[in-house]
């Protein structure tokens, strides 16, 4: 008498991995990059520059050329010089937003996570408006100063306000780095981790194996 056939047993079970999205790391780390380019000039560079006592002056003689004012004599200046110190706070404070910055994309590429991303996008975003603000400070900075020399303007002529004080290429680049740096950032919160499922079927003594890729 014929044994009945046992019937074959199925298992399945899924394993479920991340998977990197090597377009978001690579937008990252150009960003990261335009960040530090724009950091850089405006530590290294000129800031603006002043006919008005013929030199540019960069982030280290800011307090020189601060002094430099104070010591003349002309006229009174003290509402000009409390503009420079805003202006430096101004300065100060991109600086420290790109260093944050430059962590949160050093995170980013470590860990790969969307709070990361997300973080990094809104600390982007307030370190491109600082050198849009900047342009404005110096040009309003520049009528201040033009006012103020209003009174000798009769015995040197008309004083130009960008020969006063002008912003430089620094500046300008420090703008449109930072706009492509944010503009990479926000492309790459798009680009979010993949999970990939791995579906296992063993049937007898054989084995098959399917991958399904889905977002996360």
């Amino acid at each position: 008498m014929n044994q009945p056939t046992q019937q074959e047993t199925h298992m399945v079970y899924r394993q479920i991995k991340k998977r990197r999205s090597w377009v978001s790391l690579i937008l990252t780390l150009i960003a990261m990059v335009m960040t530090i380019m724009a950091a850089y000039g405006m530590y290294h560079e000129p800031l603006f520059s002043s006919n008005f006592l013929n030199q540019e002056v960069n982030y280290h003689q800011f307090q020189q050329f601060t002094q430099q004012l104070r010591s003349q004599t002309f006229v009174d200046l003290s509402d000009f010089e409390q503009s420079l110190t805003r202006l430096l706070w101004v300065i100060n404070t991109f600086f420290i937003l790109c260093i944050v910055n430059v962590i949160l994309a050093i995170l980013t590429l470590v860990f790969n996570r969307t709070l990361l991303k997300v973080l990094n996008f809104l600390v982007s975003l307030g370190i491109f408006f600082i050198p849009v603000g900047l342009l404005l400070i110096i040009r309003d900075i520049a009528t201040q100063l033009s006012d103020a020399l209003a009174p000798l303007q009769s015995l040197v002529g008309t004083i130009e306000t960008t020969s006063l004080l002008a912003e430089s290429n620094a500046v300008h680049n420090a703008i449109i780095f930072t706009g492509i740096a944010t503009f990479l950032y926000f492309i790459s919160l798009f680009f979010r981790n993949r999970k990939v499922k791995n579906i296992y079927s063993i049937s007898g003594s054989k084995q098959r194996k399917t991958q399904q890729i889905l977002a996360k």
